[in-house]
């Protein structure tokens, strides 16, 4: 454990003003933004340690699979997933969207706008941007979990005092 993560809370940090319905298991430090959006219709929605998720964020699971969801995540505005795994240290950039039954490996970003399609694989360390889905391949930075850290730190603090959050 770095010693900047020391300093980030074990308790989550949802706004009350969150809209979810069915089976969802929360790790631990996870922030949630005001209007997020999560519904099971099938399988559970597991969502492990640490990930911010921004406002109007929807993650739905209509199938009987798990939707799992690792750690270190970043899911900004209007991004829409629909799939059955995500790996960690991910970044989904405003109105990103994974179809259901993709697969987005560890240190991956999808950039605005983009989509994942259906029953797409993403192998570790990818970066999908641009109107035509170009890949890049990027090797691991210590940096892009540094700089989350940090996010997560500020908005423990900020964030319920500036929104109804139930800490949990």
């Amino acid at each position: 454990m770095t010693e900047k993560q020391n300093l980030i809370p074990d308790k989550n940090c949802i706004s009350r003003d969150i809209i979810y319905d069915g089976d969802i298991k929360l790790g631990k430090g996870n922030i949630i933004h005001p209007k997020a959006y999560f519904k099971t219709l099938g399988g559970p929605i597991i969502i492990g340690s640490y990930n911010i998720f921004e406002e109007r964020v929807v993650i739905i699971n209509e199938r009987k699979e798990p939707l799992i969801i690792g750690d270190y995540n970043l899911f900004e505005v209007g991004t829409v997933i629909q799939s059955s795994n995500i790996g960690n240290n991910c970044n989904f950039q405003p109105r990103a969207t994974a179809e259901d039954g993709s697969k987005i490996g560890d240190n991956c970003i999808i950039g605005p706008k983009c989509y994942v399609p259906t029953k797409t694989e993403l192998p570790d360390n990818t970066t999908l941007y641009g109107a035509n889905k170009r890949r890049k391949y990027i090797p691991i930075k210590d940096m892009q979990q540094n700089l989350h850290l940090r996010h997560l730190s500020y908005l423990h603090e900020y964030l319920p005092k500036h929104n109804r959050c139930m800490n949990l």
